[in-house]
């Protein structure tokens, strides 16, 4: 598996603890483990471990943190293609929720503490797919008060390194660096911030107690964080009162083992406490959510419950922690012997780093086994053709609300803008080495709409699409066809390739009748689906684009010199005749904004909309038409989606396939461009415009129920 880990920081502290040591847990296990952070003291440990680090400002909420940590992120995941993204903190998971619908991965957390379910961050945090907690309590808490499914939840424990702290390790070194030969030495390791510094305070503020009981007592407070000048001040004060340098900050260390075995009593909670016990020392589990005293038998399973973090139990107080240490310190010899063989015995049984690792294994490995499938889309995309987009805008939109799906990549002349308007992943379609990665990647591979077995542009192009299915096929993909269209095809051998093509799907829908009978007898198959045009299952426009203006819409393309004339003739017969003009819209690009431009050019009364460059668009413009003439499929599609009478001009099969699939009567399709007969039709619409527009409306249902029929085999297929 390949894992990336998301801290805010890895710096000393429990959760950056666990990060660490579950890092190069699940590295010796041989899976590819990053960790992004804003980096800290155990950067080098990670690294050292086999785990590379990659920084990111994931420890703010400030926005251009945030940005920079997407960035970062994004282009991360999309060079390494992960897994699983396991976030440890709360802004880290808002940033994995962010990244997780484009890229795909398996979402997981990790809850180290109990939150305020009420507080800003928590109101817009995701806690991904399945949520681990380190403690029974926090299990519980986050069930009720996020009402998170209780069977997404997994116990899991601190991974505890017992080969690293364990009775051998020697404090002498600290000791003397330190100066503390011969003295009783308590101590404090963690994190001196806010939200942790409350047993190093209670330990401080019981140190002239302890030094009048105990005249060689030394106390220690390991850590940084923004209260330990506030703890410097009080232990100056303090080492003033009594005439000697009784309380100690040396800072923060990587190398707690070596400090935890330089005392004879440990003071804190959490993993510090359960690394102390695995260090053989008597230790007072106390935190900032309350003290247990110094551990033992009888209180080991409100510890174990709580995660040695006290939540539920007595305040910790200068009291109850001066009262517990001189519990500790007055044990005979055997006594702490015992204690130090229970403790030791009790981590390595709960708390081992091998079962931590192995129980997040598990997890993500059945996770994984039902993740939703990794979709490629394979189409005429990236070539600003609106029809096509308009197909591929609907897929995309259609399978990021199936759950059987858990990554879409589609493949793209232009993959940075088709991921970014679509919000998926996009590889560029020549790229023999970005194909072939997408490719073994993927689950399933689908071709989403349009004529694509057709050789009217080139067999190259055949030949291509015909590749790619090869190709999944070879890499174990399933391949379905959905809303497609077969020809025209112009040279028989052609023929052969597509049956060929199509012996690869394992799934196969056909947008109109004729393709349908093709496909159905060149498989010998009925398992042949009749779908829709999937632009039918997109939106309506809410209105029309140009209310209260007479106008027709017209999608050109290019035409000869005498077919120019034609059209001209044509546009100032229907303006002389019923006072209508013509409003020009570039389905494909500049190939057919040229053509627009020249005739608005010639005609300065007409007018080029230049802003349709998407389906919605389109569709508005015709909504408000009184008629559409259409030279591109789709503009047709558009103009029946919308109930808005159509004029086809195109010597392409499928435009009179669709034509006679759709049954649309009152609409005219000429194979030519003559002004005479275009007037005609024009007139006859706009004579019957209101009993031809009631039936395309019913021909628009009947073209939407099968587009979305289609949409839900195919996410049936996905879910098989």
């Amino acid at each position: 598996m390949k894992i990336l880990m998301l801290a805010m920081s890895m710096g000393l502290g429990g959760a950056e603890t666990h990060v660490l040591e579950l890092s190069r847990g699940l590295a010796r296990l041989g899976h590819t483990v990053f960790v992004a952070s804003n980096g800290g003291t155990f950067v080098g440990e990670l690294e050292r471990g086999g785990v590379r680090h990659i920084f990111a400002p994931l420890h703010s909420k400030n926005p251009a943190h945030v940005a920079k940590s997407l960035a970062v992120l994004s282009r991360l995941c999309e060079r390494e293609r992960f897994d699983i993204v396991h976030a440890h903190a709360r802004i880290p998971a808002v940033i994995a929720s962010l990244l997780k619908r484009r890229f795909g991965f398996v979402f997981v957390t990790t809850a180290h503490g109990v939150y305020d379910a009420e507080c800003a961050c928590a109101r817009v945090m995701d806690w991904g797919e399945h949520i681990f907690a380190v403690s029974e309590d926090i299990a519980e808490k986050l069930a009720r008060e996020y009402a998170y499914p209780r069977e997404r939840i997994t116990l899991v424990p601190n991974g505890i390194d017992t080969a690293r702290f364990c009775p051998d390790v020697s404090g002498e070194e600290v000791r003397a660096h330190l100066g503390l030969a011969g003295k009783r030495v308590v101590m404090y390791l963690g994190r001196l911030s806010h939200d942790s510094f409350l047993p190093a305070k209670a330990l401080l503020e019981s140190a002239e107690a302890l030094f009048c009981e105990h005249r060689d007592i030394k106390i220690v407070l390991v850590g940084e964080g923004e209260k330990r000048a506030e703890l410097s001040a009080r232990a100056r004060e303090v080492n003033s009162r009594l005439g000697e340098e009784i309380v100690l900050l040396p800072g923060g260390t990587s190398r707690a083992e070596a400090y935890i075995a330089a005392c004879d009593v440990f003071v804190a909670p959490s993993r510090s406490a359960m690394e102390a016990l695995a260090c053989g020392k008597p230790t007072v589990v106390a935190g900032n959510a309350g003290t247990l005293g110094l551990f033992g038998a009888e209180v080991a399973e409100a510890a174990r419950r709580t995660n040695f973090c006290c939540r539920g139990f007595a305040p910790t107080t200068a009291e109850n922690v001066k009262t517990a240490v001189l519990h500790a310190l007055s044990l005979s010899e055997s006594e702490r012997k015992a204690a130090a063989e229970y403790g030791r015995a009790f981590v390595c049984e709960h708390y081992s780093v091998r079962k931590m690792a192995a129980i997040y294994e598990k997890n993500y490995a059945k996770l994984l086994a039902t993740r939703g499938k990794r979709v490629l889309l394979c189409g005429y995309y990236g070539y600003g053709n609106v029809g096509d987009e308009a197909m591929l805008s609907v897929l995309c939109r259609a399978l990021a609300g199936s759950e059987a799906v858990g990554e879409i990549c589609v493949m793209s002349t232009r993959p940075d803008d088709t991921a970014k308007r679509r919000d998926t992943l996009a590889v560029p379609r020549f790229s023999p080495a970005a194909v072939g990665k997408a490719m073994a990647r993927a689950d399933v591979l689908i071709f989403g709409g349009g004529n694509i077995f057709q050789d009217r542009t080139s067999t190259a192009s055949l030949l291509y699409y015909a590749a790619v299915a090869r190709l999944a096929r070879a890499h174990g993909c399933r391949v379905a066809l959905s809303a497609n269209g077969i020809g025209p095809l112009l040279h028989r051998k052609n023929l052969t390739r597509v049956k060929k093509a199509l012996s690869a799907a394992d799934y196969i829908s056909m947008r109109e009748d004729f393709s349908r009978e093709l496909a159905v007898w060149l498989t010998e198959s009925e398992d042949v689906f009749l779908s829709g045009d999937l632009v039918f299952a997109g939106e309506r426009a809410e209105k029309a684009l140009f209310l209260g203006e007479k106008y027709y819409a017209v999608f050109p393309k290019e035409v000869s010199a005498r077919e120019e004339g034609e059209l001209l003739r044509f546009f100032c017969a229907m303006r002389r005749q019923y006072g209508l003009i013509p409003v020009f819209a570039a389905l494909h690009g500049r190939e057919d904004e040229k053509i627009c431009r020249k005739f608005a050019a010639r005609l300065p009364w007409t007018r080029y909309e230049a802003s349709v460059r998407d389906a919605p668009r389109a569709r508005a413009l015709a909504k408000g038409a009184q008629f559409t003439l259409s030279m591109r499929l789709h503009g047709a599609v558009f103009a029946v989606a919308e109930a808005c009478p159509v004029i086809a001009v195109s010597r392409d099969a499928k435009a009179a396939a669709f034509f006679a699939t759709a049954r649309l009567r009152g609409c005219a399709i000429f194979r030519g461009v003559r002004a005479k007969d275009l007037v005609a039709s024009a007139g006859e619409i706009l004579k019957n415009r209101k009993k031809i527009a009631a039936h395309l409306g019913k021909a628009a249902a009947r073209e939407k129920a099968k587009a979305e029929a289609e949409i839900e085999r195919l996410r049936l297929f996905l879910s098989l």
